[in-house]
């Protein structure tokens, strides 16, 4: 073995210190939720068991937002930040709620819904994020990736044609609200914008002049 490699270990080993410390993770962040996912375990043992002995500062967070502030939201008010009404965001944590529940994790699926819903409704980072609801920004991207997944599950059930019934109660609900007659849904589109393509880039251009993907919404 060269002389080298050994430096480089080193250097490694003092980068990822540095990092630890550095770091905004909370001081009760456990290497088992660092390190749960398969995909996640790239480190050496020997290095994640170290690390994990190592303390973390403890960053000051937002307290209570949750609890608090959003239990006092009028619904308009709460439907501005999280694009739900209380009812529907009930709705959609009941459908959810049994996969997202998880004996190892101490945030509620509830928590988990409104992370997902503002950081989706709201071009905000990961980092402000987790200081607004009390947890630190690595757990804001896996709540939202596992959210994602749960409200996909619910696909099969949720996205489909009406029934006879329902079709004609939805025709006569736009009738009352909108004023249009015999209208059973809207049809509309949006570009999702994207990095450049590497192959086939010019297909992706949409009017506006950016590159994207279109969207279309019923």
């Amino acid at each position: 073995m060269s002389q080298t490699a050994p430096r480089n270990l080193i250097s490694a080993l003092i980068i990822l210190v540095n990092e630890v410390f550095a770091s905004d993770d909370e001081s009760t962040y456990s290497e088992n939720e660092l390190y749960q996912d398969e995909e996640e375990l790239n480190e050496p043992i020997i290095l994640t068991t170290r690390v994990s002995t190592i303390s973390r500062r403890n960053v000051p967070k937002v307290a209570g937002y949750e609890e608090i502030v959003t239990e006092r939201m009028l619904d308009n008010d709460f439907k501005t930040h999280f694009r739900l009404h209380r009812s529907t965001f009930d709705l959609l944590l009941g459908k959810i709620n049994i996969n997202l529940q998880n004996q190892t994790r101490p945030t509620s699926p509830d928590k988990m819904l409104l992370i997902t819903l503002w950081i989706l409704a709201t071009p905000e980072s990961y980092r402000s994020v987790g200081c607004r609801f009390g947890v630190c920004k690595s757990t804001v991207f896996r709540i939202i990736r596992r959210t994602i997944d749960a409200i996909y599950e619910t696909a099969s059930t949720t996205i489909r044609w009406p029934g006879a019934t329902e079709a004609q109660n939805i025709i006569s609900a736009n009738s009352s609200t909108a004023g249009f007659p015999g209208v059973l849904g809207a049809i509309d589109g949006i570009p999702i914008p994207i990095g450049t393509p590497q192959h086939s880039s010019g297909t992706y251009i949409n009017r506006k002049g950016f590159h994207s993907l279109q969207l279309q919404v019923v």
